[in-house]
């Protein structure tokens, strides 16, 4: 990233809420934003890939979206708590995360209903599965928003993130209960 775009970049990232350690590739204007609330860390992430990159990788038919579930999930715990990730991780991260977000209905139907020239801004709220001892099982919980601004702000996203949290809890009640399904 040119040294012009990495400013603009974080003067908008400040204006939203956001700091640019958070921020991964491109600029606001050239990217699709994802947006992650981890309810068994509290931690909240935004990753940006740009709209040219996320076009370019196709998911193999071979992985199971439980599969880039997993390798996110271990991702976002060690980005909470503050480790290093390996080379490996860094690199398989956004191939990771756009086969992630293909493989879901919720994209399709987003998908459906986007110009090329809008950005894709997806959500996706972490919920522990209590009924497995593993810090990485986890629900992943996605969701699509459609933002009047460039980006949604930090404060937003937590707005967004609890309303579909306290929905989910009221009518997905087995995703929060220790007993199994």
């Amino acid at each position: 990233m040119l040294e012009v775009d990495k400013e603009i970049s974080n003067a908008n990232l400040r204006k939203f809420g956001w700091n640019l350690d958070l921020f991964n590739e491109g600029t606001p204007f050239n990217s699709h934003y994802f947006y992650f609330k981890d309810y068994r860390t509290g931690h909240v992430q935004i990753l940006t890939v740009t709209k040219e990159n996320f076009e370019s990788i196709a998911p193999p038919t071979t992985i199971a979206i439980g599969d880039c579930i997993g390798n996110i999930a271990a991702i976002l715990h060690k980005m909470a708590t503050q480790q290093s990730l390996s080379d490996l991780e860094k690199q398989s991260l956004v191939p990771t995360l756009v086969c992630y977000v293909k493989l879901t209905s919720t994209y399709r139907q987003a998908k459906a209903k986007m110009r090329l020239e809008d950005r894709l801004h997806f959500m996706v709220n972490v919920y522990p599965e209590k009924r497995l001892k593993n810090v990485n099982a986890c629900v992943f919980r996605p969701f699509v928003v459609i933002p009047r601004e460039v980006m949604v702000s930090a404060t937003e996203f937590q707005e967004y993130a609890e309303s579909v949290h306290k929905a989910d809890k009221q009518n997905r009640p087995e995703w929060f209960s220790k007993s199994k399904r």
